[in-house]
């Protein structure tokens, strides 16, 4: 990855890539499918959230049948820790204060045992004693 600064014909070039139908629809049906509004705390909407994630390029492993789903749990664990100091002003009104907030918030679901379980299928998380994982670093 390069460390250099893109200038704004590079950013403008890298935008045109996700401004198609796919990525819009997809987040139609995601606000869709989740009315009134994204509830983390239900598992229908974090079961929708993970493909959602996937579709948008990340790739989060899916369990296979009869493994815990990390990325459920994490999730779960995350908006109960989270969820009521998130701000609720829209992303042009947020203050320095609350962007400050939402980059640990931010943080803390990438770095959460739930999302780096699910990088190794949660095979650190049944070692013996906390040791590093090569996938997900230390184990909790």
């Amino acid at each position: 990855m390069s460390s250099e600064v893109p200038d704004l014909a590079a950013l403008r070039r890298a935008a045109t890539l996700y401004d198609g139908p796919t990525f819009d629809q997809s987040w139609l049906r995601l606000v869709e499918n989740t009315k009134p509004g994204m509830d983390l705390s239900r598992a229908e909407h974090r079961a929708l959230l993970l493909p959602w994630l996937n579709s948008w390029g990340c790739r989060i492993r899916y369990p296979r049948e009869g493994e815990p789903a990390p990325f459920d749990t994490g999730m779960s664990d995350w908006w109960s820790t989270w969820h009521a100091a998130l701000p609720a002003v829209s992303l042009a009104q947020l203050s320095d204060d609350d962007i400050d907030l939402l980059a640990e918030a931010y943080a803390g679901a990438g770095g959460g045992q739930g999302v780096r379980w699910a990088r190794c299928g949660g095979r650190c998380a049944r070692r013996p004693r906390p040791r590093p994982c090569s996938r997900c670093g230390p184990t909790p």
